[in-house]
C-alpha cells in the first residue's frame, strides 16, 4: 500500500498505473477492487517461487509471482493526514490483513511529517529504514522517540547504501554475483 501521498514512488518501482489508488479509496470515490493492481513481478520473483501456506488452505501452491499486488496512492489529496488518519484507513488495513499474508504499507519519512505516526498504531510492526553516513544518531534516536511515542512496534532497520567491497563474493567461483 503507497501511503506515501504527498511524493509516491511506489507505482514508479512496482510499474502499476498510478491514475487510481488510495486517496480514492479513502475519499470514497472509488472501490478497492478498483485501486487494486496486480504487479508483474517477475523481476522480484524468480519463475520457480512457489507459494506454500499451511496458514491458508484457501491456497494453492500457485506461483507467489501471481498473488503480488499494489494499491497505489492515487491522486495527491490537500489532507494526506488526514486521510490516513481516517476510519476508513484503518477499515482497510483490518481488511487487507484478513485477506493477505504480508501487508507492507510504505509512508513518508517519520520525520518530515506525522503520516506515519498516524498510522503506526494501525499495523503490526514497522521497520524502519536509514541511509547509511547520512541518518545521524541523533536523528535516530528522535525517530525511534516518536515512533514509541505512537504505539509502533519497531522490529528492525533496513540501511541503505551500503558499499559492498569490490570482489567481495569472488571468493565463492561459480556463485559469484557479476561486478
Amino acid at each position: 500500500v503507497e501511503a506515501d501521498l504527498r511524493r509516491p514512488r511506489l507505482h514508479r518501482y512496482l510499474g502499476v498505473s498510478p491514475e487510481l489508488g488510495l486517496s480514492n479509496y479513502l475519499a470514497g470515490t472509488a472501490e478497492l477492487t478498483a485501486v487494486t493492481q496486480a504487479v508483474q513481478s517477475t523481476r522480484f520473483f524468480p519463475a520457480s517461487a512457489q507459494y506454500t501456506s499451511g496458514d491458508n488452505p484457501g491456497r494453492n501452491n500457485a506461483s507467489a509471482a501471481n498473488h503480488f499486488a499494489c494499491i497505489p496512492s492515487g491522486p495527491l489529496p490537500p489532507n494526506p493526514a488526514e486521510l490516513l488518519g481516517s476510519p476508513q484507513m484503518s477499515s482497510l488495513l483490518t481488511h487487507l490483513s484478513g485477506v493477505a499474508d504480508y501487508v507492507i504499507v510504505d509512508v513518508p519519512p517519520v520525520l518530515a511529517v506525522a503520516d506515519a505516526l498516524v498510522l503506526a498504531p494501525h499495523v503490526d510492526a514497522v521497520l524502519v529504514t536509514a541511509r547509511l553516513y547520512s541518518t545521524t544518531q541523533d536523528v535516530s534516536q528522535e525517530m525511534r522517540n516518536l515512533l514509541n511515542r505512537a504505539g509502533a512496534r519497531v522490529i528492525g532497520v533496513v540501511v541503505q547504501d551500503v558499499p559492498r567491497p569490490h570482489g567481495y563474493y569472488q571468493r565463492y567461483g561459480e556463485y559469484a554475483l557479476p561486478s
